[in-house]
C-alpha cells in the first residue's frame, strides 16, 4: 500500500506580491507521479495560508510522508514547521530538501524533528526513498540521502546524476494551481514599461536550462554543490518554450538558473534556435560578466539576443575591487563587466547586477572602487551584504575569526542579504551601512533615480538610457550564490 504524501511548498517572502512557480518541486512531484504514487501539495506560496491556517490542516490531515525543501535561510520558520507537525502526527516521516537539507544535514536532523535529508538532486532519490518507506526495505539502500540510526549519521553514497537533461520530461505544472502563479508572475517581470506587452497582458514562467554551475565563488551555495554543471540543448529548451506558449499563453520566460550559459557557443546557439523557430517571446537569464566580451563575439551574439527577444541578462559585479574578487574566486575582471554592460546597453538589454559588501579586506577605498565601476557600466546595482551561507568558505571563516559561536544561533538569525547579520571587516556595522548608503545615494543622484534613503539598500536597477527606476527582481532571480531554483523539492 502507497504511504500518504503530502509535499510543502513554503513561502519564503509572505510579503511581497511576487509568486513563481517552484521548478525544483515541480520536477520532484511529477517524477513521483510518474512512479505511481499520489500525493497531495499545500502551496503555501501560492496562497499564502496563516499560521492559523497551517496549523488547522496539520490538525485535520494525517500524513505518512510530509516533504519539505527550501532555503537554508528559512531554518528557523522549517524548525518551527517540523515542530508542528509533530505534535499533530508523532509517526509523521520528515523529509528536508534543498540546501536547507544538503548545507546543514546533521544541523537539520539533530536539532530539529525533520528524520530525512535528501542530499543534492531530487527526483531520483525521493521516488527511491518513497519506495523503501512503502516496502519497509532499509534506508541505506536508498542513494543521495541522510538520516540518523541510533545517535550515527548515516549517508548514502550520492545519485548517479542524469548525465542528459533533455531526457527529462518536462515538469506537470498542472499539479499546481497555475491560474494562481500565471496572475502573480507579472510581478516578476523587471521593467515591464519597457515591454511591447501591457502589464496585465504579462504572463511570465521560469524555466531550467541547467543544473549547478562550474565556478565555485566563495560565498556561494547551492543544491548542485560540487555536482557536474550539465546543460539542455537549445532546441529542447525551445521546445518547452513553445509547449509553454501554447498550453498556458506565456509571454515571457524567467531563466531560473545558478547560469544558464557557461560559454558564448551557448547562448548564440540558443538564440539562433529561437529566432529559427519564429517563437515570440521575450526574456531574462543568467550569465557571468566576461560571457559577451568583444573578442568573444559579444557584439554579434548580442545583436542575435536582442532579436531573439532578450529583456536582460543578470550577472553580477559582486565588488570593483581585484583583491576582493580574487578572495572570491569570481575568476572574472571588471573591465569585462564594464565592457559587457556597456555592449547590452548599446542593444537596449537591461543589465542586472548586484554587489555584495563587507568581506574582510572591505574598507573605504574597497567600496569607492565598487561604486567607480558601476557608475562606468550605468548600472544601479541590488545591494546585499555578505551573508555567510553554511557549506561556503566563507562561512567556515567567519567561525574561524569567532563570529559564528553557535551554529543553530546563527541560522536562526540568518536572515536575508540586505541583511548586516554579521560584520567580518575592521568596520563597525553602523559605519559600514552609512558608507554603502551614502555611496548609493551619490550614485542615485547621478542617475538622476531621486531614491530616498529607505529606498536605496533593495533590489534595484537603472539602465542610463532612459532614467526610470523600477522595482528588480535580482535577489530572487538567482545571482549571488541564489538557491531559489533546485531541483531537489526546493
Amino acid at each position: 500500500m502507497n504511504p500518504k504524501i503530502l509535499f510543502i511548498n513554503p513561502c519564503v517572502r509572505p510579503d511581497t506580491p511576487k509568486k513563481i512557480i517552484n521548478v525544483g518541486l515541480a520536477y520532484v512531484v511529477s517524477a513521483v507521479q510518474r512512479a505511481g504514487y499520489e500525493f497531495q501539495i499545500l502551496d503555501i506560496d501560492a496562497h499564502r495560508y496563516s499560521n492559523g491556517y497551517i496549523t488547522e490542516y496539520f490538525q485535520k490531515n494525517k500524513f505518512d510522508v510530509v516533504a519539505v525543501g527550501t532555503l537554508v535561510s528559512m531554518y528557523a520558520e522549517m524548525k518551527e514547521l517540523a515542530a508542528l507537525i509533530r505534535r499533530c502526527n508523532e509517526k509523521t516521516l520528515l523529509v528536508a530538501g534543498n540546501t536547507l537539507a544538503t548545507s546543514i544535514p546533521e544541523i537539520l536532523l539533530r536539532l530539529t524533528d525533520f528524520d530525512i535529508v535528501v542530499l543534492g538532486e531530487g527526483e531520483a532519490a525521493t521516488q527511491e526513498l518513497l519506495g523503501a518507506i512503502k516496502n519497509k526495505t532499509e534506508l541505506r539502500a536508498v542513494k543521495g540521502i541522510g538520516f540518523l540510526e541510533n545517535g550515527e549519521y548515516i549517508k548514502t553514497p550520492s545519485q548517479d546524476l542524469s548525465p542528459d537533461l533533455d531526457k527529462i520530461e518536462i515538469p506537470k505544472y498542472e499539479l499546481f494551481d497555475l491560474e494562481v502563479y500565471l496572475d502573480a508572475s507579472k510581478h516578476h517581470v523587471p521593467a515591464p514599461h519597457k515591454l511591447p506587452i501591457g502589464f496585465e497582458d504579462l504572463k511570465a514562467f521560469p524555466i531550467n536550462t541547467a543544473r549547478g554551475c562550474p565556478f565555485r565563488c566563495t560565498f556561494c551555495f547551492h543544491a548542485f554543490q560540487g555536482l557536474k554543471y550539465r546543460t539542455r540543448s537549445p532546441k529542447n529548451i525551445v521546445a518547452e518554450i513553445a509547449l509553454l506558449k501554447e498550453k498556458y499563453g506565456i509571454n515571457f520566460v524567467n531563466f531560473w538558473d545558478e547560469l544558464t550559459w557557461a560559454s558564448p557557443r551557448d547562448a548564440e546557439e540558443f538564440c539562433d534556435e529561437l529566432i529559427k523557430q519564429k517563437i515570440e517571446v521575450h526574456w531574462i537569464a543568467s550569465c557571468r560578466s566576461e560571457l559577451l566580451v568583444r573578442k568573444a563575439g559579444g557584439e554579434r551574439i548580442a545583436s542575435k539576443m536582442k532579436e531573439a527577444g532578450c529583456h536582460g541578462l543578470a550577472f553580477s559585479l559582486e565588488s570593483g575591487s581585484p583583491r576582493i574578487l580574487d578572495s572570491m574566486k569570481k575568476l572574472n575582471t571588471v573591465e569585462e563587466f564594464i565592457e559587457q554592460s556597456n555592449l547590452l546597453f548599446d542593444q537596449e538589454i537591461d543589465v542586472f547586477s548586484s554587489i555584495i559588501i563587507g568581506y574582510p579586506e572591505e574598507c573605504p577605498d574597497t567600496i569607492d572602487e565598487t561604486f567607480e565601476v558601476m557608475e562606468r557600466a550605468k548600472a544601479y546595482p541590488s545591494v546585499g551584504f555578505l551573508q555567510l551561507m553554511p557549506g561556503t568558505p566563507m562561512y567556515e571563516l567567519g567561525k574561524t575569526m569567532g563570529k559564528i559561536e553557535d551554529d543553530e544561533s546563527y541560522l536562526i538569525k540568518m536572515g536575508d542579504r540586505q541583511d548586516l547579520r554579521i560584520n567580518l571587516t575592521s568596520y563597525d556595522d553602523e559605519f559600514l551601512m552609512n558608507y554603502t548608503t551614502e555611496k548609493l545615494n551619490q550614485l542615485s543622484q547621478k542617475f538622476g533615480m531621486g531614491l530616498d534613503d529607505s529606498e536605496l539598500i533593495k533590489s534595484k536597477t537603472w539602465r542610463g538610457s532612459t532614467k526610470v527606476r523600477h522595482d528588480n527582481f535580482v535577489e530572487d532571480f538567482g545571482i549571488s550564490g541564489s538557491v531559489l531554483k533546485e531541483s531537489n523539492f526546493s
